[in-house]
């Protein structure tokens, strides 16, 4: 076991003994020993106190808790923190300098792009009928990375924008029409296959925080992505080139019919997942999750070298 999904009203938290207890016991199991843990995701009204909290805090436990009605992330313990102050230092030098910030953007949007054409290629071997507009997206994609090097950041957050709407308009015809999938749209989301994009996200998004922590690098300062109150934008600029994977892994998901129009909700507040549906979702995500936190570790590793590199 490395995560464990709490997601039900009214479960009450605790750390005894080494042990995360859950009470009233779900399916049978109140207690879990911490150091099967790695990190811990709660949905809705699920209460902890503070001795819970530091001690999952002196595990390096992650916590990671989700709005119970839109799944939105609205809070988040750390994990293992790296403590070279360096890092971070390194991290200020480089998001300062205009010319070193826009080498590292660059590299950003030319790994979504190259992501993006893998997941091409592959939907090409798997959906020959769909040829006209996997070829059309392929072809945008590729006008669009010739241009990355040359691009200064505002008109590079532009490529970036283009390649994913050329990405989205290919995945609108991957989709069932059933689905109603027309293009990426968020808050709330709108159709099945943005409820389970939105939730995806914001699990990758929440594990790229973590790996931010635990290289000791702030997740707050990106480079692709401008500093913004409340946004971590180094861990938007790692997951970027994550985004295309995990979309071509939900079409994999709905064409399995691992997940069913019947595991989701419609209503004035978008489209979501209703408990069987998370519940599916969970078992699915930590499938194809390890993976993510692969890249992310070694993702980390690599911009710690290369932000010693460019400050030398």
């Amino acid at each position: 076991m490395s995560t464990v999904y709490l997601d039900r009203k009214h479960l009450e938290i605790d750390v005894t003994g080494g042990c995360l207890t859950v009470s009233p016991a779900p399916r049978g199991r109140g207690s879990i020993p911490l150091n099967l843990i790695t990190r811990l995701v709660l949905c809705g009204r699920v209460r902890l106190n503070s001795a819970a909290l530091a001690g999952l805090s002196d595990r390096g436990i992650a916590v990671i808790c989700l709005a119970g009605r839109n799944h939105r992330r609205v809070a988040q313990l750390g994990g293992v923190t790296g403590n070279d102050a360096r890092r971070r230092i390194d991290q200020f030098k480089v998001g300062v300098n205009p010319a070193l910030r826009l080498l590292l953007a660059r590299q950003v949007v030319a790994a979504k792009i190259r992501a993006a054409l893998r997941e091409i290629e592959l939907l090409l071997d798997r959906r020959p009928a769909l040829r006209r507009h996997l070829v059309k997206a392929r072809r945008t994609l590729i006008r669009i990375t010739a241009q990355i090097d040359q691009a200064e950041l505002d008109s590079l957050l532009g490529l970036e924008g283009a390649a994913a709407a050329a990405w989205f308009r290919a995945l609108s015809a991957v989709f069932p029409e059933s689905l109603g999938f027309k293009g990426r749209n968020r808050r709330p989301p709108r159709d099945p296959v943005n409820a389970v994009l939105s939730l995806a996200y914001t699990l990758l998004h929440a594990e790229a925080v973590a790996a931010c922590y635990g290289h000791g690098l702030d997740p707050m300062l990106g480079f692709l992505h401008e500093p913004a109150p409340g946004r971590e934008s180094l861990a938007c600029d790692l997951i970027e080139p994550l985004r295309p994977r995990v979309d071509g892994r939900v079409v994999e998901l709905f064409a399995s019919q691992g997940l069913e129009e019947t595991h989701l909700t419609h209503s004035d507040a978008g489209c979501r997942l209703d408990k069987t549906g998370r519940r599916h979702f969970y078992q699915w995500w930590e499938t194809i999750a390890p993976s993510y936190r692969r890249y992310l570790r070694t993702g980390g590793h690599q911009l710690i070298h290369r932000l010693s590199e460019l400050v030398q």
